[in-house]
């Protein structure tokens, strides 16, 4: 479950930032700055997951090379918070993974088959009989995942069409909650965007 966040740093930090779901850093006792909210280490975890199909450990991560980026509407928190209510919304932009794949289908489908190589060789050393014909069935009838589709493989766009499709995403969240302030439900009515061939709205609400 999402829960708020606060960045500290203390020395025992060795002043460093580490960021902690407590207001009050109980080495040092100082009151932290505000970092919205953030998830459990198992929930991020549970993301990878959800984002590869892969298990978000194991010798596998190794041998991964660098196939995403962190989602630029959420900041890789994978949900978008709405201050003014206390709420929040998964982000539609990511999928709530808060990760966007960046290599193309036939990529990233090499990297997953690649990656579930080394875990069942892993999982095959010292097993028995048994336990082999389970592998060889989850071989068999495994699903691989598909590139989450959003607009990864356009041209990137320009600041001014970023501003506007990071608060296109965050209106398009906050306008949900039924406790929406007007004035957030005006400019979204309102909003209009730049002048460009891009369609903004291109998989939007699905």
């Amino acid at each position: 479950m999402p829960h708020k966040t606060w960045k500290h740093r203390c020395k025992a930090s060795e002043n460093q930032s580490i960021t902690l779901g407590v207001q009050v850093c109980p080495e040092c006792n100082e009151v932290g700055e505000y970092d919205g909210l953030g998830l459990t280490g198992i929930e991020a975890q549970g993301n990878f997951n959800r984002l590869t199909g892969l298990p978000s450990i194991g010798p596998h991560r190794q041998t991964l090379p660098h196939f995403y980026e962190l989602c630029p509407v959420c900041s890789g928190r994978s949900i978008i918070e709405i201050r003014n209510t206390g709420t929040w919304v998964s982000c539609r932009s990511c999928g709530g993974t808060g990760r966007i794949i960046t290599v193309c289908e036939k990529r990233f489908l090499e990297i997953q088959k690649k990656a579930w190589s080394v875990i069942d060789g892993w999982r095959l050393e010292g097993a028995n009989e048994t336990k082999r014909r389970e592998i060889e069935s989850q071989q068999a009838n495994r699903v691989y995942r598909s590139v989450y589709r959003r607009d990864h493989y356009r041209p990137k766009p320009c600041k001014r069409i970023r501003r506007y499709r990071e608060r296109y995403e965050y209106l398009m969240s906050a306008t949900i909650d039924p406790e929406c302030p007007p004035e957030l439900l005006e400019e979204w009515e309102n909003l209009t965007p730049p002048k460009s061939n891009v369609d903004f709205t291109r998989g939007r609400g699905s």
